[in-house]
């Protein structure tokens, strides 16, 4: 890690979202590596050492920016260990499959690190997780849940560009046409007031080259009341 960064010339930016949780936190921010200019998002837990004499609050594990091209430009530097490490994880996402005689959501699609409110925190999280459930139906499945699920005039915005609904649906229809993706489980779930943060991996089949990858995804939402029910008004991707 220490050469890898040596190596690289990296300017943090401003924070555009953080949401903290017990003791997790989610942040997406501004980053420029060598000129380049892009968001990311990062993951982290941290632990309370406090003692009389030392009242230290520390990182205890970390998830770093998910494969985009400035992962790719940084991997190119990691060491025989670190590459090892992404081998083995690779590995088992790619034979990695659910329990589908699960009943439960919350059972099929595994949360590994989850924090939440105690009382709105459910009703959030039964919507992400039948959004897991409806894309790995398939296209139709996922259209319905976002009529039902997002705001009229809800936005996503992945990397520069923010989409509305209308233009949401149409990249995720050409999406469907060229790969077959599937969400795999969670690394972190974190959800607060009426936002929340996740981390999961997928795999994907390339349909017109039949190459298969697997990755990670990174996500936030913000939710608000719409008549009776929660919808996502808005959402930010990487």
């Amino acid at each position: 890690m220490y050469d890898t960064l040596g190596k690289m010339k990296i300017d943090m930016g401003n924070f555009n979202n953080m949401l903290i949780v017990g003791d997790y936190c989610a942040i997406y921010y501004d980053i420029l590596i060598r000129g380049r200019s892009g968001t990311t998002m990062e993951f982290v837990q941290f632990k309370n050492y406090k003692t009389d004499s030392d009242p230290d609050v520390r990182v205890v594990e970390g998830w770093g920016g998910v494969k985009d091209d400035t992962y790719y430009d940084s991997i190119q530097r990691q060491g025989s260990a670190e590459k090892k490490v992404q081998e083995e994880q690779n590995n088992f996402l790619l034979t990695y499959t659910h329990d589908n005689t699960k009943g439960a959501l919350s059972e099929k699609y595994f949360i590994k690190y989850e924090t939440k409110n105690e009382d709105e925190g459910d009703v959030i999280r039964d919507i992400i997780l039948n959004g897991f459930e409806s894309w790995n139906k398939g296209i139709n499945d996922y259209i319905n849940l976002v009529e039902v699920n997002f705001a009229d005039d809800a936005t996503s915005k992945y990397g520069d560009n923010q989409r509305n609904m209308t233009q949401h649906i149409v990249e995720i229809r050409a999406l469907f046409k060229n790969e077959t993706i599937t969400k795999l489980y969670f690394d972190n779930f974190l959800i607060r007031d009426d936002w929340a943060a996740i981390h999961y991996r997928f795999r994907s089949l390339d349909k017109i080259n039949t190459k298969i990858r697997v990755g990670d995804k990174m996500e936030f939402f913000k939710f608000e009341v719409s008549g009776t029910s929660k919808k996502i008004v808005a959402n930010w991707l990487k």
